[in-house]
């Protein structure tokens, strides 16, 4: 019978097309008949080497790939394909080697260059990551679209991972415009908007990755974050309770439906089924931390910290353990073990404000400014445009969106630079206001008022449950009557909607400008009142009354001593007791309006 014939070329681009489909037996069978008729063939051989490595078979792949790359030690492809083996095999050097060279024998075959720039990203090395994908853009890679694509994308994941939100989206949605309805891009861009604050945007394009692989874990547990992220609850559940379904020691699924049960008011049943995996192994630092974070959504501080020290006696040098340890001592009020004076006071600073730092931590944080800045003058402190207003009124801070120099001090590293002395009555605490207000809008906005019966009482409320919505805060404080004061919705984001139902209240949010109209609103207020939002932080540093509902995992910033925030002396504290529920504390906080409203009814 006579022999047919095979084109080899042909076989092994067919093969290689089935490879990028994921369909290696067919794959595997065009190779083996190529290399039927051509046992000796080297790019047969070489995608041979590459379906091992994909099935597995590392040191099978490492015994052909050698003795390929000693007979070609010229092909670059054959020596990326041995850099890939050593990756596998945990020799990263030999990896990095490999890679550098197929990058040398090549220069221009973009695919080379983005293999190595994925092995320097996976190191930490953004630097040399982040020159190689701009060799590939910058040429316009010969190997197509696709190739293209994988570099905008890797070029997303690098800026994502120098804190660079803003330039990983730009080249995510780039990659996207390529390849539309790749997963992986789907969902890092669904993390860079959710970091970013577009939390709706985030959701919808996790749905759509949820939607290209409904079984895959991944996709199903970023649509249960971004869904929570929403306080869509029930439906996240349902998709936590799959993924448990299918694999019961899921950490991150089972600490996600925890965090629910604790919501819920089954504080016991969420600690007692995550517990149940720390016990399976006690030493994991993540499942620890993770621990110690249901432990303090549910209130319990003191208990979360001691699981926190345990992770700290496995990783003693992880910086999330410390990070951890440091908010939850900062929330007890136990400052000076995590800021302690300075023997000597540090040399004026530049600073610059870390992407990403909410405006609220911004404006605490000011506080420290004074301390450092010689008499008179400023430190200059770099920031990005969106809070420029929020840095120019606070004091002893001069702010620039110039690029911030190499040695410039992290503005949430202030505090430890500094150092912080607090006596027990919190009287080292600077208390007198830190916040200026522009003379034009202080007396814009004190004519806009001027109309209005006082008292003058500033709110706030959340977006979505379980925080505090205006109706509930509402139905704590009553409907005032006119002739006993005014009520100032200070809402200037999405949750101004809950205004519909409250006609009598001023929407003063609808006529912000920025941050400085917020500022010279609450200035001429007689108390301001809600969950801390930004506006309380901005109340307290100018010194202006305020009472803060906080919720059980109590945020260091409203740590307390005597119902008083700690920086903030001039705002009372109401803690919720219960997570996910506000009654007791809206009850505490009707019972402490009462009886400024009596005082009210005798004047």
């Amino acid at each position: 019978m006579e022999r047919m014939e095979i084109n080899p070329q042909g076989a092994l681009e067919a093969a290689r097309r089935f490879i990028a489909a994921g369909r290696m037996d067919a794959a595997d069978m065009l190779v083996e008949d190529v290399l039927s008729a051509e046992p000796a063939h080297v790019d047969a051989l070489a995608l041979r080497a590459s379906l091992l490595i994909a099935q597995g078979q590392v040191e099978h792949a490492f015994e052909l790939l050698g003795a390929l790359a000693s007979h070609q030690p010229g092909r670059a492809d054959i020596v990326a394909s041995l850099g890939m083996v050593h990756r596998l095999a945990g020799r990263e050097d030999d990896a990095l080697f490999c890679f550098e060279r197929a990058v040398e024998l090549e220069p221009a075959a973009g695919a080379h260059r983005l293999t190595l720039a994925a092995f320097l990203l996976a190191a930490g090395d953004l630097g040399r990551a982040r020159d190689q994908v701009a060799a590939v853009l910058d040429r316009r890679p010969q190997e197509g679209l696709e190739l293209l694509a994988q570099a905008h994308a890797l070029a997303g994941r690098i800026a994502f991972m120098a804190d660079g939100p803003f330039a990983a989206e730009q080249a995510l949605r780039k990659a996207l415009e390529l390849r539309p309805g790749e997963g992986e891009d789907l969902a890092l861009l669904s993390e860079v908007l959710a970091r970013t604050g577009r939390r709706a945007e985030a959701l919808e394009l996790a749905r759509q990755a949820y939607l290209q692989a409904p079984t895959d874990h991944g996709a199903a547990l970023l649509l249960a974050r971004r869904l929570v992220d929403m306080s869509q609850w029930e439906e996240a559940e349902r998709h936590l309770r799959r993924i448990v379904a299918t694999a019961p020691h899921h950490v991150e699924a089972n600490h996600l439906l925890a965090s629910r049960f604790i919501l819920k008011g089954e504080g016991a049943r969420a600690l007692a089924t995550f517990g149940a995996l720390v016990r399976r192994d006690p030493e994991n630092v993540d499942q620890l931390l993770r621990m110690a974070q249901l432990l303090r959504l549910g209130g319990d501080l003191e208990r979360a910290l001691s699981f926190v020290e345990v992770a700290a006696r496995q990783a003693p040098a992880a910086a999330a353990v410390k990070a951890m340890g440091d908010d939850l001592r900062l929330a007890l009020g136990r400052v000076g073990e995590v800021w302690p004076p300075a023997a000597e006071p540090p040399s004026p600073p530049v600073l610059a404000v870390p992407l990403g730092t909410p405006a609220a931590d911004v404006v605490l944080l000011g506080r420290f400014a004074r301390q450092v800045a010689p008499a008179g003058s400023r430190l200059t402190c770099h920031a990005e445009p969106e809070l420029q207003p929020v840095l120019a009124g606070l004091v002893g801070l001069a702010p620039t969106t110039d690029r911030p120099p190499a040695d410039a001090v992290a503005l949430t590293d202030l505090p430890a630079l500094v150092g912080v002395s607090i006596a027990e009555d919190g009287a080292e605490l600077p208390t007198a206001p830190y916040l200026a207000v522009e003379a034009r809008r202080d007396e814009t906005w004190r004519a806009a008022f001027s109309e209005f019966p006082r008292p003058l009482v500033g709110l706030v409320w959340d977006e979505d449950e379980p925080g505090i919505m205006l109706d509930a805060l509402m139905a704590a404080l009553g409907e005032r009557p006119e002739g006993r004061g005014t009520w100032v919705s200070l809402a200037f984001d999405a949750s101004r909607r809950q205004l519909a139902a409250h006609p009598s209240i001023v929407d003063a949010g609808a006529h912000f400008g920025d941050f400085r109209d917020l500022a010279a609103a609450i200035a001429q207020l007689d108390l301001v009142v809600g969950p801390g939002a930004l506006a309380l932080h901005v109340a307290g540093a100018l010194g202006r009354e305020g009472i803060v509902l906080s919720p059980a995992h109590q945020p260091w910033a409203w740590a307390r001593r005597a119902e008083r925030a700690l920086w903030y002396p001039t705002l009372r504290v109401i803690g919720q007791s219960t997570p996910g529920r506000w009654d007791d504390a809206l009850a505490a906080l009707r019972s402490t309006m009462a009886p400024e409203a009596a005082q009210e009814e005798v004047a």
